[in-house]
């Protein structure tokens, strides 16, 4: 597997995902089909899981050659769940940021997700989905742009693609910044399954307080916006005043997660092979950028600024 194949592979996950919704779209008006947003829920994970998976069928990789599912040491796991929590400051600073200039995006699904019971949305939300998700983007894609030797601009570009297959703006801001901190806890640990408890371990913690007070995010934006009304509060200050809090805490909280995250790679003995990465010029210039990927970044793009 090598860099084209993987961009053929991006370009045919995201053909295959707007078939499938354009499929449902025609079956919704033909037969007044109907789908509950945990079948919903459950479709997504498995429009990003299946090309991949089909694609390791075909070309005959074996997965566990070239992604590390490497059993993690019960001090790692500790210390990865303390990464998440240092890393979520920074994570929320980037959602409110980008909020500054499109709505929030998980709101809405907050509110429909209350109608829903517990254990489905932390499940499917908040485990199967960062299962398929880091298996597919930290996993194939970052491995397969990886092969190339050229760490960093897989990492990159990587979570670039994470975000953008979102497909919309707010979405895309901090899951960027998941993806490249997803590939640090691999690097540090050699195991995919640092990401995946790291991915976890955030969704679960948005989940859970829907869970336990949906009263309070059913409905979506308009209730947010409602009790800023009720505070006295306009949105925009409401948001500055978030950023510039989230910016101090982030500071300290992000300081701590380097901390962390460099006492995970030195626990798993990894160490020196992340410094080798980032002061070791590799020796391949593979090109990492081919008309596949530039098709789909440009359909991806178009179809966030066209749902604006």
């Amino acid at each position: 597997m090598n860099v084209k194949k993987t961009n053929y592979l991006y370009l045919g996950t995201i053909l295959f995902e707007a078939f499938v919704v354009g499929l449902l779209l025609v079956l919704v008006k033909v037969v007044n089909l109907k789908l509950g947003l945990l079948t919903e829920l459950v479709l997504n994970q498995l429009m990003i899981l299946l090309p991949s998976v089909l694609f390791l069928v075909f070309t005959k990789e074996n997965p566990l050659r070239f992604i590390p599912f490497v059993k993690l040491k019960l001090s790692v796991v500790f210390l990865t769940i303390l990464f998440t929590f240092l890393c979520m400051p920074l994570i929320v600073l980037a959602n409110a940021i980008s909020m500054l200039f499109v709505e929030n995006a998980v709101n809405d699904m907050a509110a429909l997700m209350t109608s829903l019971p517990a254990f489905a949305v932390v499940a499917v939300v908040g485990l199967i989905g960062p299962a398929c998700e880091e298996f597919v983007f930290r996993g194939v894609i970052y491995h397969g742009y990886r092969r190339s030797g050229r760490v960093i601009a897989a990492m990159l570009l990587s979570a670039f693609l994470f975000g953008l297959t979102h497909l919309n703006f707010n979405q895309m801001s901090y899951a960027i910044l998941v993806g490249v901190l997803g590939v640090l806890l691999i690097e540090c640990t050699g195991s995919i399954f640092a990401s995946m408890i790291f991915h976890m371990v955030i969704n679960t913690s948005n989940v859970i307080p829907v869970v336990l007070n949906p009263q309070m995010y059913e409905n979506g934006n308009e209730g947010a916006m409602a009790q800023l009304e009720m505070l006295g509060m306009g949105y925009k200050d409401a948001l500055y005043m978030a950023i510039g809090v989230y910016a101090v805490i982030a500071v300290v909280t992000t300081s701590l997660a380097i901390l962390v995250l460099s006492a995970i790679a030195d626990i798993s003995g990894k160490k020196e092979h992340v410094r080798a990465i980032f002061t070791t010029k590799p020796e391949q210039r593979s090109r990492m950028i081919t008309w596949p990927l530039v098709v789909s970044v440009v359909l991806c793009f178009a179809y966030m600024i066209v749902t604006l």
